[in-house]
């Protein structure tokens, strides 16, 4: 047995800092049910299925192979159950759809994939689409693994300067028995807000939190979501182009397949969960139905940068 690899692996691990550690732990996919299925088990799952299918193989053995390739039993189970509607006359969409573990841009995907013809092609672009997911996620995460620790060492510093350590100080300088500089005081005092509503802002945070996943789903949610998102330095513009590169990519497979204009933006529409792109295209669908052009009425949606508009 050849443990050079080994021993080459373990010394990288060992030079690895503190910071890429944590960075690594982050970038783990962690998932709070259990029974959900991760970005790169859908990756994977994708790029099986569009290898087996291209290859020749029926779809039902296509998913007998690539249940063996899944370890945990209620993965197993999943493409168990995919392969059993399929069995029983549901097409790969709606197969896909009634198992709740796949977004709508996925099941539309798939179905505008089984309608054209180009259900090969839909499924490497969902394997792209999620290789590229992950990739940008392990680089967000690596840039802001060491500010976020460094930020949340310093809350959790300043917190317990003003709960522990202010109010010691405090007491010796009560026994001078003189005025205390104005900083001083405003210090004193924050450390007082701290002691007595501590609690309460973590019951705040909390609340917040609750609210969030309680309301997550809902569209008038997800519109005020986005809307702050948008307006969020640098993650604003990342999640625009990425949400700009999905409908564009929609875009040129229903246009592709020879589908009307109308018919692909109704489609794309019910893909896209990025507010301001889904409200735009409402109007600009109408638009088109009274005869200006695609590009024309673009224009009046700050969400489409020049670049798309002008190619």
């Amino acid at each position: 047995m050849d443990i050079s690899k080994f021993k080459r692996e373990k010394e990288v691990n060992s030079s690895i800092g503190f910071p890429e550690k944590i960075g690594k732990v982050l970038n783990t996919e962690i998932r709070f049910r259990k029974d959900s299925f991760g970005d790169r088990k859908k990756a994977m799952l994708y790029e099986n299925l569009s290898v087996l299918l291209s290859s020749g193989l029926d779809i039902q053995n296509a998913f007998e192979i690539i249940k063996d390739s899944f370890k945990h039993k209620k993965d197993v189970d999943l493409i168990a159950g995919i392969e059993e509607n399929i069995i029983q006359g549901s097409t790969l969409s709606e197969a896909f759809k009634e198992t709740g573990r796949f977004t709508l841009h996925e099941y539309y995907s798939l179905k505008i994939g089984e309608e054209t013809g180009k259900l090969i092609k839909v499924l490497k672009e969902l394997e792209e689409y999620f290789k590229k997911k992950i990739e940008q996620r392990r680089k967000i995460v690596g840039a802001i693994t060491y500010p976020m620790i460094v930020v949340i060492t310093a809350i959790l510093a300043v917190f317990f300067m003003m709960v522990f350590i202010v109010p010691m100080f405090e007491e010796v300088y009560q026994r001078f028995d003189r005025e205390l500089p104005y900083l001083t005081r405003i210090v004193i005092d924050i450390s007082y807000f701290f002691q007595q509503y501590s609690f309460l802002l973590f019951l705040f945070i909390m609340i917040l939190m609750s609210l969030y996943f309680l309301f997550r789903k809902k569209e008038s949610f997800k519109r005020i979501r986005d809307k702050l998102v948008a307006r969020l330095p640098i993650i604003g513009e990342l999640v625009k182009k990425t949400q700009l590169a999905r409908f564009c990519l929609s875009m040129e497979l229903l246009i592709g397949a020879d589908i009307p204009l109308t018919t692909a933006l109704e489609l794309v529409k019910k893909m896209m969960g990025y507010y301001p792109i889904k409200r735009s295209l409402d109007t600009i669908e109408a638009d088109i139905m009274h005869g200006h052009s695609l590009h024309a009425s673009m224009q009046n949606f700050p969400v489409y940068d020049k670049k798309i508009i002008s190619l």
